[in-house]
């Protein structure tokens, strides 16, 4: 720290020598309009639209009732692992059954879910509805 103090007089030796640095003649402006800019308020511009959303929504529901019905229809026989659960697809989509079996844990998950989906849903069209034009 001392060495700086110690090169003050050359510095300002330097200084002397060359001037001082003049900016250009719109150089204020330019500052100016850059504040100005930057002090007007951004809009919020929500992540996903409606549309978007809703088709989200629409994917998310139709999973679930898939998975309700692949994974409620079990046997005993049936083969487990990876050759099992293409059979169960498979079969699924030749006979549609609409009857619900499924585990009460499976059942929370997939409510939790849905209600976490809906909540992010409600947030995002609350603040695109209730922040427009307003300043921040």
């Amino acid at each position: 720290m001392k060495e700086l103090f110690d090169n003050e007089d050359e510095i300002l030796g330097l200084v002397r020598k060359q001037g001082l640095l003049k900016p250009s003649a719109d150089f204020t402006s330019r500052v100016m309009q850059s504040l100005e800019e930057a002090k007007a308020p951004s809009a919020y511009v929500p992540l996903l639209s409606r549309k978007a959303w809703m088709i989200l929504i629409a994917g998310i529901v139709l999973l679930t009732v898939v998975c309700w019905q692949v994974l409620s229809q079990s046997a005993v026989n049936e083969p487990t692992g990876l050759t099992g659960l293409f059979e169960r697809i498979g079969s699924y989509f030749k006979e549609i059954d609409f009857s619900l079996k499924f585990d009460a844990n499976a059942l929370l998950i997939i409510t939790l879910a849905i209600i976490s989906m809906g909540v992010l849903l409600s947030i995002d069209l609350w603040f695109s509805n209730n922040r427009r034009g307003n300043a921040i």
